[in-house]
């Protein structure tokens, strides 16, 4: 105890508990959880940091996700400023709404590629009030999406009008698109029809129709982009929306693209390291089925 005691309060030296005072009172944080990696042509640090969520490229005014099996340490200045532009550029629109005049701009989220109308703003308050979105159909791709689609899939949820004394409503969920009336709903068959269009006397025939199993199939995953093929083994790289977000595949190895990064804006390099990355990793771990 009195070993402990002097290691702890001092004996002619300082202690612990004074050398962890003054410690704490003289480092910077932003030291200890920062690796730089260079500065830019303006004399900007460009540094890797670490964050909640991860590491993270910082130049002290953007940032930008460390892409998934990319090593902080590895990180180049030409590869840092690269991430840090890709994920700095602004949503693009792609035009103003008829009625509102608002911008529309199509985004990619972790349940794929959708349409936003307008920009966040703030109520007296403060608080932020989100704009309207609306995911796309699973039957077209991002780059099928123009101002006359966009207007439409913003129309949804859409009330088609009364059946037994409720309204019947058009809407497109996370599983698909289908029709509601009173607790009663109906999957919408997109190569059939669409809710953007449905009328209420189709709706009135499906509503009629017996409800199927309520056993909800694995949704196929969405087409956002088509890179190009890949360097070495010439397959076809890709960019999906699965059930856990977007992904990069080149029909072997599936990476996900990773939080903060723009799906839409991942290049053949990024994916190509993606794909590497996940490979080394060797194949995904079979979940073993419990015994009865």
């Amino acid at each position: 105890v009195k070993y402990l005691k002097k290691f702890y309060f001092g004996n002619g030296h300082p202690g612990l508990k004074t050398l962890v005072t003054d410690g704490i009172e003289k480092i910077d944080p932003r030291d200890v959880c920062g690796l730089p990696i260079g500065n830019k042509e303006d004399g900007t640090l460009v540094e890797v940091r670490i964050g909640k969520y991860g590491p993270f490229i910082s130049d002290g005014e953007n940032r930008a996700s460390v892409l998934e099996g990319q090593e902080p340490d590895g990180l180049t200045l030409e590869k840092a400023v690269e991430i840090l532009t890709t994920a700095s550029k602004a949503p693009e629109s792609i035009g103003l709404h008829p009625e509102t005049g608002e911008p529309i701009y199509l985004k990619v989220g972790p349940y794929g590629p959708y349409v936003q109308l307008g920009d966040v703003q703030e109520n007296e308050k403060g608080k932020k009030i989100k704009p309207k979105m609306a995911s796309i159909l699973s039957n077209i791709t991002p780059d099928d999406v123009d101002l006359e689609y966009a207007v439409k899939l913003l129309t949804l949820p859409r009330n088609l009008g009364k059946y037994n004394d409720e309204d019947v409503i058009a809407l497109n969920g996370r599983f698909g698109p289908y029709i509601k009336n009173g607790t009663e709903t109906r999957t919408i068959n997109l190569d059939e029809l669409s809710p953007l269009d449905i009328t209420i006397e189709q709706a009135t025939e499906l509503l009629k129709q017996p409800k199927k199993s309520s056993r909800r199939k694995a949704a196929k995953p969405k087409e956002l982009k088509t890179i190009g093929k890949h360097p070495v083994s010439e397959k076809e790289i890709k960019i999906l929306s699965g059930r856990y977000g977007p992904y990069v595949t080149d029909g072997e190895f599936n990476a996900t693209v990773p939080k903060g990064q723009d799906p839409l804006e991942v290049t053949m390099d990024q994916a190509v390291d993606l794909i590497e990355a996940r490979a080394a990793k060797g194949p995904a771990k079979k979940k073993r089925k419990r015994r009865g």
